[in-house]
Protein backbone atom coordinates (compact mmCIF):
# COMPACT_ATOMS: atom_id res chain seq x y z
CA UNK A 1 0.00 0.00 0.00
CA UNK A 2 2.83 2.34 0.41
CA UNK A 3 4.83 1.83 -2.47
CA UNK A 4 1.43 2.01 -4.32
CA UNK A 5 0.51 4.86 -2.78
CA UNK A 6 3.84 7.20 -3.68
CA UNK A 7 5.64 6.24 -0.43
CA UNK A 8 8.55 4.28 1.10
CA UNK A 9 8.50 1.67 3.38
CA UNK A 10 10.30 2.28 7.13
CA UNK A 11 12.13 0.07 8.53
CA UNK A 12 10.03 -3.27 9.68
CA UNK A 13 8.46 -3.25 13.04
CA UNK A 14 10.07 -4.85 16.12
CA UNK A 15 9.42 -8.64 16.47
CA UNK A 16 6.19 -8.62 18.67
CA UNK A 17 6.69 -11.92 21.49
CA UNK A 18 2.93 -12.08 22.85
CA UNK A 19 -0.55 -12.29 21.31
CA UNK A 20 -1.36 -8.82 22.21
CA UNK A 21 1.18 -7.18 20.68
CA UNK A 22 0.81 -9.33 17.54
CA UNK A 23 -2.37 -8.33 17.67
CA UNK A 24 -1.48 -4.38 18.25
CA UNK A 25 0.39 -5.11 14.75
CA UNK A 26 -2.40 -6.09 12.87
CA UNK A 27 -4.81 -3.52 14.17
CA UNK A 28 -2.02 -1.18 12.89
CA UNK A 29 -1.82 -2.62 9.46
CA UNK A 30 -5.68 -3.01 8.97
CA UNK A 31 -5.71 0.94 10.14
CA UNK A 32 -2.92 1.92 7.42
CA UNK A 33 -4.80 -0.33 4.64
CA UNK A 34 -8.12 1.18 5.56
CA UNK A 35 -6.78 4.79 5.62
CA UNK A 36 -5.35 4.50 1.82
CA UNK A 37 -6.28 6.29 -1.10
CA UNK A 38 -7.80 3.43 -3.26
CA UNK A 39 -7.64 5.98 -6.22
CA UNK A 40 -4.06 6.35 -5.25
CA UNK A 41 -3.85 2.63 -5.41
CA UNK A 42 -5.38 2.10 -8.66
CA UNK A 43 -3.86 5.32 -10.38
CA UNK A 44 -1.08 4.71 -13.47
CA UNK A 45 -0.94 0.86 -13.79
CA UNK A 46 1.97 1.39 -16.20
CA UNK A 47 3.73 4.18 -13.92
CA UNK A 48 7.07 3.95 -12.97
CA UNK A 49 7.89 1.97 -9.41
CA UNK A 50 11.51 1.17 -8.46
CA UNK A 51 11.96 -1.46 -5.18
CA UNK A 52 15.25 -1.01 -3.71
CA UNK A 53 15.86 -4.19 -1.44
CA UNK A 54 18.68 -4.16 1.70
CA UNK A 55 20.83 -5.96 -0.72
CA UNK A 56 21.40 -3.22 -2.49
CA UNK A 57 19.34 -4.92 -5.52
CA UNK A 58 16.60 -2.20 -7.34
CA UNK A 59 14.17 -3.68 -9.53
CA UNK A 60 12.51 -0.95 -11.92
CA UNK A 61 8.71 -1.98 -12.57
CA UNK A 62 5.56 -0.79 -13.97
CA UNK A 63 3.14 -0.79 -11.04
CA UNK A 64 1.17 -3.37 -12.20
CA UNK A 65 4.21 -5.52 -13.06
CA UNK A 66 4.96 -5.00 -8.98
CA UNK A 67 1.18 -5.74 -7.81
CA UNK A 68 1.60 -9.35 -10.25
CA UNK A 69 4.89 -9.98 -10.32
CA UNK A 70 6.47 -8.93 -6.21
CA UNK A 71 3.16 -7.87 -3.88
CA UNK A 72 0.78 -11.39 -4.70
CA UNK A 73 3.27 -14.05 -4.76
CA UNK A 74 5.29 -12.32 -1.23
CA UNK A 75 1.51 -12.45 0.23
CA UNK A 76 1.00 -15.58 -0.88
CA UNK A 77 4.11 -17.52 0.63
CA UNK A 78 4.01 -15.62 3.66
CA UNK A 79 0.04 -16.39 4.13
CA UNK A 80 0.51 -20.36 3.69
CA UNK A 81 3.94 -20.18 5.70
CA UNK A 82 1.66 -18.83 8.36
CA UNK A 83 -0.75 -21.72 8.24
CA UNK A 84 1.80 -24.09 7.44
CA UNK A 85 3.46 -22.72 11.17
CA UNK A 86 0.22 -22.73 12.82
CA UNK A 87 -0.69 -26.40 11.63
CA UNK A 88 3.09 -27.90 12.66
CA UNK A 89 2.44 -26.01 16.04
CA UNK A 90 -0.97 -27.77 16.31
CA UNK A 91 -3.51 -25.51 16.36
CA UNK A 92 -6.86 -26.63 15.02
CA UNK A 93 -7.15 -25.27 11.59
CA UNK A 94 -7.91 -27.07 8.38
CA UNK A 95 -8.42 -25.75 5.08
CA UNK A 96 -11.95 -24.34 5.39
CA UNK A 97 -9.67 -22.31 7.85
Amino acid sequence: VIRLTGGEPGAPPLAEASFAGFAGQIAATRARVAAADAHAIDADPDGALSLALPTGMVFDLTRATYVRDWLLPQFAFHSVTAYAILRHVGVPIGKPD
